[in-house]
């Protein structure tokens, strides 16, 4: 594991969205934003993951994490009660069984 002890914290964690030019429609890029907003709007839900794997350079790009608790359980809970299931995307398995498939993206 590196050595953090001269790490200063950021004033800022920034996130940077790029969306590529004519292949959404305005309506889809409303949806990412009001889905974006919601899940700023629940950070505190979101708990930190834990490095199993950390190079010395790169380390966010590169390295393996881990859960330290289990914070999407609860995340997924709240979506549910605030959207219900309608709004998970579903997917048929082989022999017609359904599975909703919910998908965090940790900003």
């Amino acid at each position: 594991m590196t050595n953090r002890a001269n790490e200063v914290p950021a004033d800022a964690e920034l996130l940077r969205l790029a969306l590529p030019r004519r292949v959404f429609t305005l309506s889809q890029v409303k949806y990412a934003m009001d889905r974006l907003e919601w899940l700023f709007d629940n950070r505190k839900l979101i708990e930190r993951l834990g490095f199993t794997y950390e190079p010395p350079v790169l380390r966010f790009f590169m390295g393996s994490l881990e859960l330290v608790e289990d914070w999407p359980a609860r995340l997924v809970d709240k979506f549910r009660k605030d959207f219900g299931d309608s709004l998970l995307p579903r997917y048929f398995l082989p022999g017609g069984e359904e599975s909703t498939v919910f998908f965090i993206f940790v900003l």
